[in-house]
């Protein structure tokens, strides 16, 4: 396992303890121990967490039963806190189990708030027509990788912000017949697609809508 270690007290208090290694080197059960160095040098990031909301779908169905508008709710939360109108994310990584209610729900709340008619009545405008919002499933790829699941939607997200290219949602064969995606053109999106420059994008879990932006 690993740990992120980024408390500052908890790292100020390491030396005190006798288990703060400096060479950089696992040597287990030694009697000096020497097995730990803090990862402090200066990296360049690779992007910037603009915003980050969770709440909870409140009475629903039953435990599992995601709610639209409690999801739509979060999403449009976390654009206004980062800053940003709807027509300025051109890519979304989806929850997408791929569960017949859970992706439809999830689907249909993206666009409530990326369609523009109830956050942003003027993002489905010129903008959003000529680049339009790509939607990611990065469990298509990996399959659901439970714990993890979120952490993969996010380096993938990370990825396509350093590449600028979205890679392919690999295993969707066929769209969920419950998902409607009304006026918007379907694509089967399975191979790399190059894309514009992105301002921003939106890496959404569950109930975790992380903005995301490019750094300078």
């Amino acid at each position: 396992g690993a740990g992120d270690g980024g408390d500052d007290e908890a790292m100020s208090v390491s030396p005190w303890l006798g288990e703060e290694g400096k060479e950089g080197l696992a040597r287990g059960l030694e009697e000096d121990v020497s097995s730990r160095r803090g990862g402090t040098r200066r990296r360049e990031p690779l992007a910037v967490v603009l915003s980050n909301c969770v709440n909870h779908v409140g009475r629903s169905a039953s435990l599992t039963a995601p709610s639209g508008s409690a999801q739509a709710e979060l999403l449009g939360r976390a654009l206004e806190i980062a800053g940003l109108r709807p027509h300025e994310v051109c890519f979304l990584e989806t929850h997408g189990t791929g569960t017949s209610l859970g992706d439809p729900i999830e689907v249909g709340a993206i666009q409530r708030v990326y369609g523009g008619h109830e956050h942003d009545p003027a993002a489905i405008g010129e903008s959003r027509q000529r680049r339009p919002l790509v939607l990611g499933a990065v469990k298509t790829n990996l399959g659901h990788l439970e714990a993890a699941a979120g952490m993969a939607g996010l380096l993938k997200t990370i990825a396509v912000l350093q590449h600028q290219i979205c890679p392919p949602n690999l295993h969707l064969r066929t769209l969920n017949p419950f998902i409607d995606i009304g006026d918007a053109t379907e694509e089967q999106h399975k191979h790399d697609k190059p894309e514009a420059p992105y301002a921003t994008l939106n890496c959404v879990f569950p109930t975790e809508p992380i903005s995301l932006n490019p750094t300078p």
